[in-house]
């Protein structure tokens, strides 16, 4: 997803003008940046859901009581307490599963809820010219802001950008006020 803001026939302008015009896209930029970025909630209002265990090292005193047991199929190892235990692939560590890592995804229409950071890191402004700077972030992001066949909009970029909107005219007004 990207946003990119453009200042139509700046070649006329003077060379003070043009400097406050660009300082105002700047910092126009920036500000889409980190109204983006702060829209995104660390929690949402969709589902919650279970994104693995989390564990902690088998005591040396736990390995005694480990049992083994077959349920639904599968071969289950518990401590004498009644946690469950995993093994590596290689068979050589054991890990003691104390709880689960959970997640409350965003609903449909509002921003997406953070997880792992890597799309709210993701974003980025960037200059990409003279008076020029666009917004930039993962591919994730266009899914989440426009939807999908399997998934329905969570839009972001564009209310971050219409929240900056008349800031960003008030800011050129300034600039080209002689």
């Amino acid at each position: 997803m990207n946003l990119t803001a453009t200042i139509p026939n700046w070649r006329g302008l003077t060379e003070a003008i043009k400097a406050r015009v660009e300082a105002a896209v700047e910092a126009t930029a920036f500000a889409a940046e980190a109204e983006i970025k702060t829209s995104m909630p660390t929690q949402g209002a969709g589902r919650s859901y279970s994104i693995g265990n989390v564990t902690r090292n088998l005591r040396q005193s736990e390995r005694a009581g480990v049992g083994v047991m077959r349920q639904f199929g599968k071969v289950v190892m518990t401590t004498a307490s009644g946690l469950r235990v995993q093994q590596n692939a290689a068979g050589s560590r054991f890990n003691v599963v104390v709880g689960a890592r959970l997640h409350r995804a965003s609903a449909p229409g509002e921003p997406p809820a953070i997880d792992t950071g890597a799309l709210v890191n993701s974003v980025n402004a960037k200059r990409i010219g003279s008076m020029r700077w666009g917004i930039y972030e993962s591919m994730i992001g266009g899914y989440l802001e426009h939807g999908t066949s399997t998934i329905l909009p969570r839009p972001h970029v564009a209310p971050a950008a219409e929240r900056v909107r008349q800031s960003f005219v008030d800011a050129i007004r300034e600039a080209v006020r002689p």
